[in-house]
């Protein structure tokens, strides 16, 4: 089973890639991921981070592996960033989903 009638954002995958002579530059790891962008509820994490209003919770069908500190772009040019210890496996029933926890970033 799919979730892909949920998912209704498309988004770059960008991750930290070595270029040698200690420099890594996010590359595109991906065409396009499908995924769900929802505003995080009010709440503890968001207030003490300094970022309140500024994270949201994404859910993924788990097609493409998202990972920490990977950048993820949408379709307006909004930048994400993956949280240390954001990114869950959830399974309910049959369906299989991934669950991160990313923060805004200015522009």
């Amino acid at each position: 089973m799919k979730l892909t009638n949920l998912l209704t954002n498309q988004v770059i995958v960008l991750r930290l890639s070595d270029q040698g002579n200690d420099k890594m530059v996010f590359t595109t790891t991906t065409g396009f991921c499908m995924v769900a962008i929802q505003p995080n509820e009010l709440s503890k994490s968001s207030k003490s981070d300094g970022v309140f209003g500024k994270q949201y919770t994404v859910y993924s069908d788990g097609s493409v592996a998202l990972y920490q500190g990977d950048k993820l772009k949408d379709e307006v040019g909004n930048y994400y960033i993956v949280k240390s210890g954001g990114v869950t496996y959830r399974q309910h029933g049959r369906i299989g989903y991934q669950k991160l926890i990313v923060e805004m970033l200015d522009n």
